[in-house]
């Protein structure tokens, strides 16, 4: 190859170098720039009254990475606006980046519901030691119905035994309807048969409020006993019942697995209300329950298919 040809050949390979590095930079640039407009964009959706925009704008911002949005949460910590500084928290959360902990930790003692409730969800990323302890707190003195209604959701999902004797001792002092339906479901999840006594009283006490009554039902059917099974058929065969507590009752069939059920829930499935019958159907098939007879087949397709019997 001549001397020219081989200058020639490298100067053409130098220019598309030089075009491909000149694209990768732009293209770097560019990405940047889409980066900073997410992020101004979505901090601004942070201040939304709204639940899921909020968390929809916390859910972009992570996706950032730490390195994008640190300083700006940060500061927005000490914002005087409570959505400015929940959105800020929650978005925290979502990082899961352990030097946010303890500042999550203080929004627990924020003067607005908004923000505790905010730092509940926002410790789901972590798994501290010192979360549970914190939790039953807020369940026990909170003034916020909405953070102890959050922090006993909490508890049933970490499963911790601990929290078995606060939630009881909160299940007979607690007087808002919604906090004494997740404390039930949390006694629920968290297995223990120190709960089972007292959840029976309150799906036998007719003074109890609907939501705190269903809520006993379905968990009794993951605790099980001696007495559960009976108590759960009687709450469905009882038409003076609410629907949702005879539905409860399904569900909490179904959880327990017990098979001498499968007669009433089959019942069930012809039942006038449609979350009682709603509630037959998860039930069966949690009992891996299948039809046997033609009748039962009929039955068992007409309610699938059009939600009752035909």
């Amino acid at each position: 190859m001549s001397e020219w040809a081989f200058l020639a050949v490298g100067g053409f390979l130098w220019f598309w170098m030089g075009i491909g590095l000149f694209v990768g930079l732009m293209a770097g640039l560019i990405a940047i720039s889409l980066k900073a407009r997410k992020k101004a964009r979505y901090l601004s959706q942070l201040n939304a009254p709204d639940w899921e925009a909020r968390c929809e704008a916390a859910e972009a911002l992570a996706s950032l990475g730490i390195e994008w949005v640190w300083r700006p949460l940060i500061k927005r910590l000490e914002a005087e606006e409570s959505s400015v500084r929940a959105g800020a928290v929650l978005t925290l959360g979502m990082l899961g980046d352990a030097r946010a902990l303890e500042r999550i930790f203080t929004c627990l003692e924020d003067p607005s519901a908004d923000v505790r409730e905010s730092a509940v969800f926002a410790l789901e990323s972590f798994h501290d030691t010192r979360e549970v302890d914190r939790l039953i707190e807020l369940v026990a003195a909170d003034e916020a119905a909405s953070v102890r209604e959050t922090a006993a959701m909490r508890l049933g999902e970490l499963g911790e035994p601990r929290a078995v004797e606060p939630l009881l001792s909160r299940l007979e002092a607690e007087q808002d309807r919604n906090v004494l339906e997740w404390i039930a479901s949390a006694l629920g999840r968290l297995g223990d048969w120190r709960a089972v006594g007292p959840l029976l009283n309150c799906l036998r006490d007719d003074r109890a409020a609907e939501e705190l009554r269903s809520a006993s039902a379905a968990a009794l059917g993951r605790l099980g006993g001696p007495e559960v099974a009976e108590a759960l058929l009687d709450a469905l065969h009882d038409q003076s019942q609410d629907d949702s507590l005879r539905a409860a009752s399904a569900i909490g069939l179904g959880y327990l697995g017990e098979k001498r059920a499968i007669e009433s829930l089959v019942g069930a499935l012809r039942d006038e209300s449609p979350s009682v019958r709603g509630c037959a159907i998860e039930a069966l098939k949690e009992l891996n329950w299948s039809p046997e007879t033609d009748q039962e087949r009929a039955l068992w397709d007409s309610v699938l298919k059009n939600g009752q019997v035909k």
